[in-house]
């Protein structure tokens, strides 16, 4: 356990919160086959489940050429239907439910997650919802959007912005949010905005000199 929160906790540290003038995302994640093929190795090698789905090509530059639909996380965490993504989004959150939230769960909570309520992952639309700007990580199958999740051995629990009386939930959320930083280029949720109140907006959206948004 101590020797996880010292390798998050010294990434996050590391990171630089980029503003919009110096950390411009790309258009659209670059692809290989050969990475992505190696990534689903990896992937199938965690114990999660997934199957390849067609190439999604959506409005404009929306879509991902070789998307997966991601069925169950480490062998026995089961995800809301239809979580669609790219294999190297999908993977980061393996390594990061694994690494981080099911440590962080039995530490804050004595409880083990075994379903994550998410809310999109493949949408093609501009950030925030919004009518002119810069497509979403969600366009590209390159984000998460996290509700919340269940429990094994505890009640549920939502992304929000708990005050100082919520226990262990505050500080099981405030460490997997924090964790989350080492696994994803951008890491937003409740306070960050009313956009983003509700949920963990995870991606992994690809920036000049590998700037992570963290906030």
């Amino acid at each position: 356990m101590h020797n996880i929160y010292r390798v998050v906790f010294g990434v996050i540290l590391s990171i630089t919160v980029a503003s919009n003038s110096v950390a411009k995302s790309a258009s659209a994640p670059s692809f290989n086959l050969d990475r992505a093929k190696a990534c689903e190795a990896k992937l199938k090698a965690s114990g999660s489940r997934f199957s390849l789905i067609q190439p999604i090509a959506g409005q404009g530059q929306c879509g991902s050429p070789r998307p997966l639909r991601l069925n169950l996380l480490n062998g026995n965490i089961r995800l809301t239907d239809k979580v669609i993504l790219r294999c190297e989004a999908a993977l980061a959150l393996t390594r990061w439910v694994a690494d981080v939230v099911v440590p962080s769960a039995k530490l804050h909570l004595g409880a083990k997650p075994a379903h994550l309520n998410i809310a999109t992952t493949y949408k093609c639309r501009r950030r925030n919802n919004s009518s002119r700007g810069r497509l979403s990580e969600h366009a590209y199958a390159n984000g998460i959007d996290l509700l919340g999740m269940d429990f094994k051995g505890t009640k549920p629990m939502k992304i929000q912005a708990y005050n100082g009386n919520a226990g262990g939930l505050k500080s099981f959320q405030a460490a997997i949010r924090g964790g989350a930083c080492a696994y994803f280029s951008t890491v937003i949720g409740p306070t960050t905005n009313a956009a983003h109140a509700d949920h963990l907006h995870l991606d992994m959206a690809q920036r000049t000199n590998g700037y992570r948004v963290c906030k």
